[in-house]
């Protein structure tokens, strides 16, 4: 966004051309590899992923957070890729000039921003490992449960099965 500000205030002419075909250029060139290494990380993901833990992610509300990141990064990609294509086809104008350098940052942004994700999927992982490693019998004798989160039927049968013993 500051560069995007920064390349107003300094104004479109102070660059030729050649100059800004070469940024459209480069600046595409980053958003495809971009979104080549979303969809590949996006691939990984599902890959190493069990049906078990996709459902685990969908009852924790991460598997949407999370997917959207994926989704969001391509569409910005596209965009960028699109906009460059309309400078290169329809002739660099001060507006496009700027929505490209405005997409592209954003993209460059909201890459970081997945890799956070990806690190959040990384401990969600880790989590469901760990819990899925304990069997059932583990569960039973750590769990302790309060009286009073008991619901009352349940603490009437605690108590008439330690009345018979």
């Amino acid at each position: 966004m500051v560069v995007v500000f920064l390349s107003y205030i300094l104004d479109f002419w102070m660059l030729t051309n050649q100059d800004v075909l070469f940024i459209t250029k480069t600046g595409r060139s980053v958003a495809l590899a971009l979104a080549g290494l979303v969809l590949t990380g996006l691939v990984i993901l599902i890959s190493l992923s069990g049906e078990r833990f996709l459902s685990f992610l969908q009852k924790n509300d991460s598997y949407d957070k999370l997917f959207f990141l994926f989704e969001y990064n391509i569409a910005i990609a596209l965009l960028t890729v699109l906009i460059s294509m309309a400078i290169g086809v329809f002739g660099i104008t001060n507006l496009r000039l700027h929505v490209f350098l405005f997409f592209l940052f954003h993209l460059i942004l909201n890459f970081a921003r997945l890799i956070s994700g990806i690190i959040t999927f990384g401990e969600k992982k880790g989590e469901f490992e760990a819990i899925d490693d304990l069997d059932g019998e583990q569960l039973r004798e750590n769990a302790e449960i309060p009286n009073h989160l008991l619901r009352d039927e349940f603490k009437e049968e605690e108590e008439s099965e330690e009345e018979s013993d």
